[in-house]
């Protein structure tokens, strides 16, 4: 029916030839908008599967995005990719510390500020069943990424995502990330993220203190291997790690003491927890304490590698050793 023939219903044509002209704009726009959503899935809630050099590297639009949408696609990613002999999960320090490429039967899953509420939350629902042979690393989070819980919003996931603008920001610049990254043996996901600019290092041995001082941390340890609990399996060795921090020459004896002391305390735990839920393996490593026994040399000639980015993240090359270290134990 031409628009002049319309019934006027008291609406000016003028009026009624802007509505549909709008329209006409409009509902393409949101049709495209919700296409282009509903293939990348920018947030992992609609299950899609990685694909490279499409939605498989996330940008930092999404480091950026709200903390349900993160775990959302976290969980997606490792619910498609979690059958690797050893799974890396933490914090920003495993995001920035461990190449996953280098080693095809490694994965991570990480995301920074990740709390310990969240990482037992995801280690509980994409963890294979059993008797997949596995090595699970947990980050030991700690201050507020060791005590805060995870943060729940209300979403409607087909507005947020399908029609909202922020959405299709994130699928593009995930493409466009995703484009730009090289692959390894064409992996979806598989990237070393770039790595910020190497800052001047800040002594930490007041995280040492606080790892011994706060009298949640053993509390809190506890709660992470109860929380494990339901996750254990014969078949699979979870193992909770003490990331190393720089700490200046000065301080490298009381770092040790304390370190001596607090993992006499939780080694008793761990082997408690094995007692008590004897399908678990679990196994505490001191990461911190093996770094440092390296010796001043070592130590310094990583600081003039720059392996350091700061005061508590390092780079996957130090990453790598450290893990090598460990397995060889």
């Amino acid at each position: 029916m031409p628009v002049s023939e319309l019934p006027e219903f008291g609406v000016p044509g003028g009026m009624r030839r802007f509505v549909l002209a709008a329209a006409a704009v409009a509902l393409p726009v949101l049709a495209a908008v919700a296409l282009v959503n509903a293939v990348a899935d920018p947030f992992g809630y609609r299950g899609r599967p990685l694909q490279s050099g499409l939605n498989d590297v996330r940008s930092e639009v999404f480091y950026r995005a709200a903390r349900p949408t993160q775990l959302s696609w976290l969980r997606t990613q490792a619910g498609a990719q979690n059958r690797h002999a050893e799974l890396l999960v933490g914090t920003s320090r495993v995001v920035r510390g461990f190449d996953a490429c280098a080693h095809p039967q490694r994965g991570t899953m990480a995301l920074p500020m990740l709390t310990q509420y969240e990482m037992t939350q995801l280690v509980r629902d994409v963890l294979p069943p059993p008797p997949f042979e596995q090595t699970v690393w947990i980050e030991l989070a700690q201050g507020a990424n060791a005590a805060t819980s995870e943060a729940h919003g209300s979403r409607n996931p087909n507005r947020d995502d399908l029609f909202s603008w922020n959405a299709v920001v994130t699928s593009l610049d995930n493409w466009a990330t995703s484009r730009s990254v090289g692959k390894v043996d064409g992996v979806a996901g598989c990237y070393v993220p770039p790595q910020p600019a190497v800052e001047p290092l800040r002594d930490s041995i007041g995280r040492m203190h606080e790892l011994e001082n706060d009298p949640r941390s053993l509390g809190l340890y506890r709660d992470l291997l109860a929380r494990l609990a339901p996750s254990c399996a014969p078949s699979r060795r979870m193992v909770l790690a003490l990331l190393p921090v720089y700490v200046a020459p000065q301080s490298w004896q009381e770092a040790q003491a304390i370190l001596g002391r607090y993992d006499a305390t939780v080694q008793a735990e761990t082997a408690r927890a094995n007692q008590r839920w004897p399908a678990c393996r679990f196994e505490y490593r001191d990461l911190a304490l093996t770094y440092l026994q390296r010796g001043s040399e070592a130590i310094e000639a990583d600081v003039k590698a720059g392996h350091w980015v700061d005061g508590v993240h390092f780079t996957p090359a130090l990453g790598e050793s450290l893990l090598a270290g460990a397995n060889a134990r």
